[in-house]
């Protein structure tokens, strides 16, 4: 059995998108349950739901309501659920290419493969800004790491979790995502796939890229300002810092963290391109606040 997880807070509209490419092909798949995991949406998904349940009964949707906001609780809640011996997570705004699932199962059958990512194409609702270099695009979720399938050293990249498979045996070894990271409502708190596959790391190098499975993920053009990537960065510095600060080393990064903002201020004011020099300023923003905040704590 395969499990296809799908979380969606509020965002009906793309989720039924998403349901109907999957249907063009996956109904002929044997062994195949299709999770929706609604993390407390306000929005009319629970209705949408059962629609579709009734519409696609050869898809084996099943629709679960999960009460706590996260989006690691509302994967957690799906991998509890699941029934599969491998758990395939998609986004609800990502559209599968052909043969997706079938590439991601290749690499689980062929190899020992414990975690398995895709690659993953942007798809904007507008023209992306000439300001939006491909460094940047890294923070829409673009992925792509290669042209042939392959092993990865988590600690040089990394897979996301918007096309991100595992097998079940190695979460229940290893343990869930961490509650603690991940989207939260409108909060834009990241790197709870990051964490996890770095502890899988540690037990088993058994860790795939594949450029064969591949998902169309929409970028809506509320993304493509500067505000959004300035508060998405400010968050990724500050999840990154949290599960990757030593204890030990606090009064160092706190040093550190200092010198480069100075560093990047300075850059600002000489650069030409200040737009991304106030989005790395962000980044490094966010990694200080998570140290201040873990020095606090512990001090306290």
């Amino acid at each position: 059995m395969v499990s296809i997880i799908i979380c969606t807070y509020n965002r009906v509209k793309y989720l039924i998108d998403t349901i109907n490419s999957l249907k063009q092909y996956l109904e002929s798949f044997q062994n195949i349950e299709l999770i929706i995991v609604d993390n407390a949406s306000k929005d009319n998904t629970s209705v949408v739901c059962k629609d579709l349940i009734r519409a696609y009964p050869l898809l084996n949707i099943r629709y679960i309501y999960e009460t706590k906001i996260g989006l690691a609780h509302a994967r957690n809640r799906g991998i509890n659920e699941s029934e599969g011996e491998i758990v395939i997570f998609l986004d609800d705004d990502a559209i599968p290419k052909e043969n997706w699932l079938s590439a991601i199962l290749d690499v689980f059958v062929t190899t020992n493969a414990y975690v398995v990512g895709g690659k993953v194409d942007l798809n904007y609702e507008t023209n992306k800004p000439k300001w939006i270099t491909s460094e940047l695009e890294s923070m829409l979720t673009k992925l792509d790491i290669g042209n042939e399938v392959k092993k990865i050293d988590i600690n040089n990249c990394w897979l996301v979790g918007a096309n991100l498979g595992f097998r079940k045996k190695i979460l229940e070894r290893v343990g869930l995502f961490n509650i603690q990271l991940g989207r939260k409502g409108e909060k834009l708190i990241s790197n709870e796939e990051t964490e996890l596959i770095k502890r899988i790391s540690k037990v088993t190098n058994e860790i795939y890229y594949t450029p064969f499975a591949i998902v169309d993920h929409f970028v809506p053009k509320e993304r493509l300002i500067l505000k959004w990537f300035i508060k998405r960065s400010f968050y990724g510095g500050y999840s990154s810092n949290s599960f990757t600060l030593e204890k030990k080393n606090k009064i160092e990064n706190i040093a550190l963290n200092i010198f480069l903002i100075i560093k990047y201020i300075l850059m600002f004011l000489i650069t030409h391109n200040k737009k991304v020099s106030l989005i790395k300023t962000a980044y490094v923003l966010g990694v200080f606040a998570s140290t201040i905040k873990q020095y606090l704590t512990k001090e306290s």
